[in-house]
């Protein structure tokens, strides 16, 4: 049973890999707007995306 957990926590590790990549290549276009939303306080990188 363990065995199946660490196997689908390995499953969502490699899915949230695959989806971090494509938004950083969607959000390229968009990188000025980024920075500058990443100077207000509170608002991180990940917020502005």
């Amino acid at each position: 049973m363990l065995k199946a957990q660490l196997t689908h926590i390995d499953f969502l590790d490699e899915q949230i890999a695959l989806l971090d990549e494509k938004i950083k290549r969607r959000i390229l276009p968009f990188e000025e707007d980024l920075e500058r939303l990443d100077t207000i306080p509170g608002v991180g990188r990940c917020t502005a995306s």
